[in-house]
């Protein structure tokens, strides 16, 4: 693995006289590592697959235009609106540099098709393929599967926001590049730096072993996916596989299809029956509730249940802590279970943490003679577990 690569930052001064509603969704850095890129292997045939705003899309021509590189460019996006901005058009910001630059490098935007519908178009010698799209599995495993078979030997293939599943709140499913990038035989290029954190962004070369290997890709397609692509999504890519890939490799996929079916289906009912259940603990309360609902427990656990009480027009009266705790200053009627003046017959204590610790805030209860209380099963507390 090189861990330096050199960055080149001069492109990046475009975005300066682009719309200023929504730059590109790299960084200056992430950005400049893709130049240095560009600038050391002089790509002839670029390929981008995730363009949104298009302001990284900008600054890669910028930078194709500045060291006079001979090489086209074709953008492909699913997407025809801008995601966060369905009033502008994807690749908006590409086209403002166009008409910003006297003359632009050749460039094609591809919108509202699958990246493997453009490959008849784009066609093979690709040298240079930028992939940023979903993040999620099977995400970028499936596009870089099916740009493969047209990849030059050396071609470079960057991979974005490999480390955003420990930079986001879904950073349970947001690995598709970082499980491409260590999955994949190849010469691996990342710039470590100094943090305590790996970059957000990388790079490989495709070398002869990266084909001899790619079944280890295919195997990373059976880990778990956090969506099912649609049906047509899923022949247009094994019609490809089948052209150019070993029955082996076939059957890897078509397994991940399967296992993948069943488990997202699996965690659905999972999650509807949990949600029944929750709906039904919620009724109870309601039917036997005079009063008031405070909540034992200002943690993850007691807030989640204080939004759900409140959501379903349950008064609750606070949260209480046990005396000696300190009370958070970002939180509201907090009290110490000392200081609490519950209205016997009336109010009701819900023991808002998880199942852990329910057997000792019981025993606390218990101690100050306090009877009425909820506890939450287990099924309440998974289904709270995963929202």
């Amino acid at each position: 693995m090189r861990t330096e690569t050199e960055l080149f930052y001069e492109p990046i001064s475009i975005l300066e006289h682009l719309s200023k509603a929504h730059h590109a969704e790299m960084s200056g850095s992430q950005l400049a590592f893709i130049c240095g890129l560009l600038k050391q292997h002089k790509p002839k045939k670029i390929v981008e697959i995730g363009v949104a705003a298009g302001g990284g899309t900008a600054v890669i021509l910028n930078c194709i235009s500045l060291l006079h590189l001979d090489a086209e460019m074709f953008s492909v996006d699913l997407s025809v609106e801008y995601y966060r901005d369905k009033r502008k058009k994807t690749g908006y910001m590409a086209e403002e540099y166009k008409q910003h630059t006297e003359k632009p490098p050749k460039h094609k935007l591809y919108v509202g098709r699958y990246a493997v519908e453009c490959l008849d178009e784009i066609g093979d010698d690709i040298d240079f393929l930028i992939l940023d799209t979903v993040h999620s599995l099977p995400g970028e495993l499936l596009d870089f599967l099916a740009y493969y078979p047209f990849l030059k030997e050396r071609c470079i293939i960057i991979l974005h926001d490999i480390a955003i599943n420990h930079l986001s709140r879904h950073d349970s499913l947001e690995f598709a590049t970082k499980v491409l990038f260590d999955t994949v035989t190849a010469e691996k290029i990342l710039n470590l730096g100094t943090g305590n954190i790996l970059p957000n962004i990388g790079a490989f070369m495709v070398t002869r072993d990266t084909g001899r290997n790619i079944a280890d890709v295919f195997s990373a397609l059976t880990l778990t996916w956090a969506y099912m692509p649609e049906a047509r999504c899923l022949t247009l890519y094994r019609d490809l596989y089948s052209e150019y890939y070993t029955p082996n490799e076939l059957r890897l996929f078509d397994l991940a299809v399967q296992m993948n079916r069943q488990s997202i289906e699996y965690r659905r009912d999972m999650r509807l029956r949990e949600f029944g259940e929750t709906c039904k603990w919620i009724g109870t309360i309601v039917e036997n509730l005079k009063n008031r609902v405070y909540i034992y427990g200002c943690g993850e656990f007691g807030k989640k249940f204080c939004h759900i009480l409140r959501y379903c027009n349950i008064e609750v009266g606070g949260y209480i802590i046990s005396d000696g705790e300190v009370k958070s200053d970002c939180v509201e009627n907090i009290y110490y279970l000392s200081e609490v003046n519950l209205e016997k017959g009336k109010d009701v204590i819900l023991v808002g943490v998880n199942i852990p610790l329910q057997e000792e805030i019981c025993v606390q209860l218990q101690r100050q003679g306090i009877e009425e209380y909820i506890v939450p099963g287990s099924k309440i507390c998974d289904y709270l577990s995963n929202i």
